[in-house]
């Protein structure tokens, strides 16, 4: 941890010397790297990512229908002929609220046999 921290004041003292020496090109190198950084950081904040396809094949009420999700979930997607694309970085909460519905279905029937079932062994 010490020879660490020996070396990173050796690199600062070099800095600092450096910009002592070249005031105009220090500078010029560290506006360049903050206005290179600032517009990195623009754009990593506008840009959703690499376009993934959520689903693809579907009839028409079906995307519809799905659309209406990713709408409601604030979700941005973009519609195909026959799929949804979302950006990578959604991808997940987008399959997470394409999927829930369908969940909640298997959960009701699930839950409707189990209920049968009971009741069966209840008259046994």
């Amino acid at each position: 941890m010490k020879q660490l921290q020996e070396y990173f004041n050796q690199v600062l003292a070099l800095i600092a010397d450096f910009r002592g020496r070249n005031r105009q090109l220090f500078n010029l190198i560290a506006g360049t790297l903050g206005f290179a950084l600032a517009i990195g950081a623009a754009l990593y904040v506008i840009n959703p990512g690499a376009p993934v396809v959520l689903v693809a094949n579907l009839n028409p009420a079906d995307r519809t229908a799905l659309a209406l999700r990713l709408r409601r979930h604030d979700i941005k997607f973009t519609l195909g002929a026959d799929s949804i694309t979302v950006g990578s970085r959604d991808v997940g909460q987008a399959r997470a609220a394409a999927i829930q519905p369908r969940l909640f279905r298997r959960l009701r029937r699930l839950l409707a046999v189990r209920s049968l079932d009971h009741g069966a062994e209840r008259l046994r």
